[in-house]
């Protein structure tokens, strides 16, 4: 099989060539339900296959964010699928916190098991590591993949990792037939062999599905002892601006800098601004956004 690569951030936009011969720009555009686009556009529906009879499985986590998949999610059911088929009749269960309404038999996926949890109103880490374990020793799973992200799912597969004793591999970037690539710091990478549980640090490349895998439900499963948690919500001054859902973003044209905070104030807006109000001192370093600044994933942007 081949490696599963990471992705080039230059070659993003630069679109690729569909089997077709239909050229797509939007890397992970739904054309689909795109009311947009032509019928030539739409693609075909894979055809369904069921897996009979498997030797094993892979387990992949995935944390339910809003009913929704991030790219990474997409990213580790791909690399769970690729551990499948590198292993040969081997499944993949998806453990499934939360709602998702999501066909994950198109992301390569043969097996549910939704856990009840949820990720906004419940908080009890240990508890989920604990279930994930025990259903571990149900599946007994020849992997664990999950996602190296700030939702939660990297604290849980290194607590499951410390409760079932098994072998870890963090900040993995990229993986072949027989080693995992990860990251050590910045500037350095290391190779190691297939660990127990891997956990993806996002930019591997996903690839198109040839088929979409019948998938069942198992049974809801529940942490046992799940604790009731307030919803709270940190004032926009106290949020970090890579996470800040509304941002407000000065640049060089604007002039009276105290109005224009009272303006971000009274709209509860993240303040942001560009280079040239930063090197200016009109605002701190922090504050900086844009290819020189810090990456937004904001909701609504204002400049």
């Amino acid at each position: 099989m081949q490696q599963i690569p990471r992705i080039n951030p230059r070659h993003l936009q630069a679109g690729f060539i569909t089997a077709e011969g239909i050229k797509r720009i939007a890397r992970d555009r739904n054309v689909e339900s795109d009311s947009t686009a032509t019928t030539d556009l739409r693609r075909k529906a894979p055809p369904r296959r069921k897996l009979n009879n498997p030797q094993g499985c892979i387990m992949a986590l995935v944390l339910a964010k809003n009913g929704a998949l991030e790219p990474l999610d997409s990213e580790v059911l791909y690399t769970a699928r690729y551990l499948a088929e590198h292993y040969g009749n081997h499944s993949v269960i998806a453990l499934v916190c939360g709602a998702l309404e999501t066909d994950l038999g198109r992301l390569g996926v043969d097996t549910i098991i939704p856990i009840s949890y949820n990720l906004a109103t419940e908080y009890d880490p240990q508890a989920l590591a604990e279930l994930i374990c025990t259903l571990m020793d149900e599946h007994q799973p020849q992997h664990l993949v999950g996602g190296e992200s700030d939702w939660g799912d990297a604290d849980l597969l290194r607590r499951v990792a410390v409760s079932s004793a098994k072998t870890f591999a963090p900040q993995v970037v990229a993986i072949n037939d027989d080693q995992l690539i990860s990251y050590v710091d910045q500037h350095t990478e290391a190779t190691s062999a297939y660990s127990d549980i891997i956990c993806i640090h996002g930019g591997l490349s996903t690839g198109a599905m040839p088929f979409a895998w019948e998938t069942q439900d198992l049974a809801v499963a529940q942490p046992q002892q799940t604790m009731e948690a307030p919803v709270t919500s940190l004032p926009p001054e106290h949020m970090a601006l890579t996470e800040a859902p509304l941002v407000c973003a000065a640049g060089k044209g604007v002039g009276d800098m105290e109005l224009f905070v009272q303006c971000a104030q009274a709209l509860g807006a993240s303040i942001g601004a560009s280079r040239v109000v930063v090197d200016d001192g009109k605002l701190p370093r922090e504050h900086q956004v844009g290819a020189t600044g810090v990456d937004l994933a904001a909701t609504v942007y204002l400049c």
